[in-house]
């Protein structure tokens, strides 16, 4: 049903109460603590696929943000059990998989900064090292995968080289912050070098799309997980060429 958009704080608290529910539904509706990445409608039933590393690593700091926000404690529990869910995927050499649990394990560099994210908050909400050591394994490995170029490709979607890997960086960023270190400086400097090359004159980044169909003309939700990216090394970093890429 169509409703009327109100422009009130207690408007929008009703959709981000909504937007929670639904998401803890799908948490609720796994075995591990996990939250799907997959909702399928065929004629009045609903199949999901299952918990997906990936996409539940982004919205665990969404999660504790909202708890936090509206003093909920169950959505605060709900974003601890989505980071313990993540620890036992991690592979030895500190890799997490792509794709959805129970497919073939690959690693993936993308997928594994964006479960960094919900392990750093974690970290930071609760103090508890495990996932703060997890993190740290994980940002390891991504570095240590890195390309000459300061690109990332091997490990990547299709092998493909992206300017969005900015999110890794950020990432990267974090672990560093979270541990008191300056491990990743130098990994995070050369892949946005990297990016740099591919930025036009007018701001567009080439290279920034998950397929060599369309890589000539990526998304704007790609676009946009590229300035993310880089306002958040900034913040990090301070410094202004990365700024100045953003903006």
């Amino acid at each position: 049903t169509a409703r009327k958009v109100e422009n009130s704080a207690a408007f929008t608290r009703s959709c981000a109460d909504l937007a929670v529910q639904w998401l803890r539904f799908h948490q609720d509706s796994q075995p591990d603590g996990g939250v799907t990445a997959h909702v399928f409608f065929n004629r009045g039933r609903i199949r999901l696929s299952p918990s997906y590393p990936e996409v539940t690593g982004y919205i665990i700091p969404s999660l504790f943000n909202y708890a936090k926000d509206f003093g909920k404690a169950e959505v605060y529990e709900a974003a601890i059990r989505a980071a313990d869910f993540e620890l036992p995927l991690q592979d030895e050499e500190g890799w997490f998989p792509g794709g959805s649990v129970g497919e073939p394990r690959q690693p993936s560099v993308f997928n594994s900064g964006m479960i960094i994210h919900g392990l750093v908050r974690a970290y930071l909400e609760t103090k508890q090292d495990k996932y703060l050591e997890a993190a740290q394994r994980a940002s390891r490995w991504i570095r240590d995968c890195q390309e000459s170029s300061g690109a990332w490709g091997r490990y990547n979607y299709l092998g493909m080289k992206r300017c969005y890997d900015t999110k890794v960086c950020e990432s990267l960023c974090e672990v560093d912050t979270a541990a008191g270190t300056k491990e990743y400086v130098n990994c995070v400097e050369r892949n946005l070098e990297w990016v740099y090359r591919h930025q036009y004159p007018n701001g567009w980044f080439s290279n920034c799309d998950n397929s060599y169909l369309s890589n000539d003309s990526p998304l704007t939700h790609t676009l946009a997980y590229t300035t993310q990216g880089l306002l958040q090394c900034y913040h990090s970093l301070g410094d202004e060429k990365i700024l100045k890429a953003a903006e």
